[in-house]
């Protein structure tokens, strides 16, 4: 079930994504012993056992830290006049973004991972 893609206030200039998924698994064990102690007499013992897994996945997601690191990464596209035959980084560029700012890169992905037993 996805419980909820939102935006949440901007971090200098950071935009974050959450994702959160939940998912409940229900487990039932049921036990049965019967005991014939005479023929008009039998004693039956049932056991059940019933549990719950709710696995909790939250996903954040910086999505202008991103998208900087991706341009940054390719910023020079293959020239023949630069002698240039691959897509190239600017590293210039990306210390513009990023440098006195490292929340921009520890928010550009954080996995969060719950599970609780019931």
């Amino acid at each position: 079930m996805l419980r909820g893609a939102r935006a949440l206030p901007a971090a200098l200039g950071s935009t974050l994504t959450r994702i959160t998924l939940a998912l409940s698994l229900s487990l039932s064990l049921s036990l049965s012993l019967s005991l014939s102690l005479s023929p008009s007499l039998t004693l039956t013992l049932t056991l059940t056992l019933t549990r719950t897994l709710t696995l909790t996945l939250t996903l954040t997601v910086g999505m202008h830290a991103a998208t900087n690191t991706h341009v940054a990464r390719f910023y020079h596209a293959p020239s023949r006049r630069k002698n240039r035959t691959e897509w190239e980084p600017d590293v210039a560029y990306f210390t513009r973004q990023f440098r006195g700012y490292p929340e921009r890169l520890r928010n550009m992905v954080r996995v969060r991972v719950r599970a609780r037993v019931s």
